[in-house]
């Protein structure tokens, strides 16, 4: 006997039913009027959805997860780029404690007392629950971060393939952008202009272990006490994974291949920072009337298990000063006899510089090749040489 059609139609739906996948489901712009709480869409969010900031004044939002996939990320962003969506920042402005697959882009964030962006956890543990991944920080303003102490524009920790480009940061109180214990960090484009008021510790700082970060096409105005930091002081606990007591002496680092090319810094008291870092390099930039010094190399962890500095390089670098600008070429800290920054050709001008070698001190470093001493760049309104012999140094060379 043949089963009834109806019995048939029922089957294959069934049959059908187990055969393919639900479709998936579909992403949501969720729309965010000023004044919003817009924190509270926290359980709402997932992949591929976007959080639209209309044009006006926003609150500050906190969130502990936001996680998006490869092909779906979750964005937020304003919904006019041209006329960007500003957050009136509490005590941060923007935060996330773990966050896979994000893009923050094309916002201005003002007035954070402690950070305009903060991303990353201080947990450690669980890899895939502690440390965030693939996050990307695009077409940012931040401005009046902080009024004094360790106050970042941008501070991120433990974070994998990070992305930071175009972003602009006025006026912090620590440090523009401050980077811990992040690996495969690409930091671009970005312009940061310091104040006096607060006055900065740094522009850009990398410690806490950070591995593989790059720094390039970047400008630094008025970054206080460091242009760019390689390295730093960061607390033993703060490391992730934790430490190990039994590490052998010398095998830690605060910072590991961190490349900083095509960067202007200009004023600060010193231009560059080498602190416990090991296999970085600062090539291709224009350093432009540091206060105080122009290279600092210390040893600032006292821990036996951490390394001086090994294995720098410095060298195509333009650095340009005045008269009176500088108290000495370079600045060696203490117990960093063992410390190897290697200065490979480089272009140092000021018109007093013959007269004033004898205070300036020796260049700091070893030097392998010649350092050029007697050759003024002449510098047009963009800083690049109008000289020929020395448009291979700084941030505009070929």
């Amino acid at each position: 006997m043949r089963p009834p059609r109806r019995f048939i139609s029922m089957m294959a739906l069934a049959l059908s039913a187990s055969v393919w996948p639900s479709a998936p489901s579909v992403a949501t712009h969720h729309l965010i009027s000023p004044g919003e709480r817009w924190e509270t869409l926290a359980e709402k969010i997932k992949p591929g959805d976007e959080l639209i900031l209309m044009p006006g004044k926003h609150r500050a939002a906190r969130f502990d997860t936001i996680v998006g996939e490869a092909d779906a990320p979750v964005i937020v962003r304003s919904a006019d780029p041209a006329n960007p969506a500003v957050i009136h920042a509490e005590r941060y402005g923007i935060e996330i404690g773990h966050a896979r697959h994000v893009q923050i882009r094309d916002l201005s964030i003002t007035g954070a007392t402690i950070n305009g962006v903060r991303l990353g956890s201080t947990a450690s543990g669980d890899d895939e629950k502690t440390r965030s991944r693939i996050v990307h920080l695009a077409n940012l303003k931040i401005t009046k971060t902080g009024r004094k102490g360790q106050r970042h524009a941008v501070y991120v920790e433990h974070t994998d393939r990070l992305t930071i480009e175009g972003l602009v940061i006025e006026s912090w109180a620590g440090s523009g952008i401050e980077i811990v214990g992040c690996t495969e960090v690409r930091i671009e484009g970005c312009t940061l202009r310091g104040d006096s008021d607060p006055t900065p510790a740094a522009g850009i700082r990398v410690r806490g272990g950070s591995d593989r970060v790059r720094i390039d096409k970047c400008e630094l105005t008025d970054t206080g006490d460091q242009g760019i930091a390689i390295g730093g002081l960061t607390k033993l606990d703060a490391f992730d994974p934790p430490l190990d007591p039994a590490a052998e002496a010398g095998s830690l680092t605060e910072a590991s291949r961190v490349h900083v090319s095509r960067c202007v810094i200009r004023n600060g008291l010193c231009a560059v920072s080498f602190v416990n870092a090991e296999r970085s390099s600062v090539s291709n930039c224009t350093l432009l009337r540091p206060r105080r010094t122009v290279l600092s190399i210390r040893r600032d962890q006292t821990d036996p298990r951490f390394a001086s500095v090994r294995n720098c390089t410095f060298g195509s670098n333009l650095i340009v000063w005045e008269p009176g600008d500088l108290a000495s070429l370079g600045h060696i800290g203490p117990a960093t006899d063992d410390a190897t920054v290697y200065l490979e050709e480089n272009l140092w001008w000021s018109s007093d510089l013959a007269e004033a070698a004898a205070d300036l001190g020796a260049f700091p470093g070893e030097e392998q090749f010649a350092q050029l001493t007697e050759l003024d760049p002449a510098l047009d309104d963009t800083l690049k040489p109008t000289v020929a012999s020395a448009e291979l140094f700084g941030a505009h060379a070929p």
